[in-house]
């Protein structure tokens, strides 16, 4: 009957059912270990190819690095005004003058800085690690190791919802950085953010199963069995001894 029930002799199906939709689950030889019948995945779509040479981001993350760059112009604008004001001793038309040359400076090394990082931008995973290539002027590579992976968080800003992309932050075991994988179509994003939970679920399957078939060849700890010789004679009691040392001496007056 047992095996009726889950489809496997000597496992039984744990009373509890998760709410997401997975499959039910079955409990093995060891108690404390269940793991889900009719899957090794979680529930979603089919799985994606995860990129195992270095891709490009998004073109529409240079969009938003450039946006997000001009927004701050106008404080550096006014930044630069004050300060041309009240050092140089100018009238206001020079301080705006000098504000605006200020700001259109840094704009323009901002356009070109914003173009090179989104150009450097890889990302790739392997069988063993996600390898992440970025930088301006300095190229930085981080590689994370798959199996340190803890969880993955999807995030989306105002002008990453208006052109359509979005982020991932990476946590990794060991570590308190957050790495942040940017410029991802936002269905993408998603797709891979499964796909790497799906690797977590995995692992966690592979040592459930592990642990349950270890403590299934783990041998049976036994008694050690006690031997007794019967040769036909019965020691006397502690009690019995003096008794049987006044019978002996009684005989021999005896005689």
């Amino acid at each position: 009957a047992t095996a009726g029930r889950s489809g496997k002799a000597g496992q039984r199906p744990c009373r509890r059912a998760h709410r997401d939709g997975r499959p039910p689950l079955e409990r093995t030889a060891a108690p404390r270990h269940c793991i889900p019948v009719t899957s090794d995945h979680p529930p979603g779509d089919a799985p994606i190819a995860l990129p195992a040479a270095p891709t490009p981001l998004d073109p529409r993350d240079l969009a938003v690095r450039r946006t997000a760059s001009l927004l701050g112009i106008p404080v550096v604008a006014a930044v630069a005004g004050a300060i041309a004001h009240f050092a140089l001793h100018r009238s206001w038309p020079v301080a705006i003058g000098a504000g605006v040359g200020v700001a259109l400076v840094v704009a323009a090394v901002e356009w070109w800085l914003d173009g090179v990082r989104h150009r450097r931008w890889r990302w790739h995973v392997d069988d063993v690690a996600i390898v992440l290539t970025h930088g301006g002027l300095v190229r930085t590579t981080t590689t994370l190791p798959r199996f340190r992976l803890q969880h993955v968080d999807l995030a989306q800003g105002p002008l990453q919802r208006r052109h359509g992309v979005a982020s991932l932050t990476l946590h990794v075991a060991g570590s308190d950085a957050e790495h942040e994988l940017p410029g991802l179509d936002a269905t993408h994003a998603a797709a891979v953010r499964d796909a790497l939970v799906r690797t977590l679920h995995a692992r966690w399957l592979a040592e459930v199963r592990e642990a349950a078939a270890d403590d299934a060849a783990a041998p049976v700890a036994t008694p050690p069995a006690v031997t007794t010789v019967d040769d036909g004679a019965t020691p006397p009691r502690g009690g019995d001894v003096s008794s049987a040392a006044s019978g002996a001496r009684l005989a021999a007056d005896a005689t």
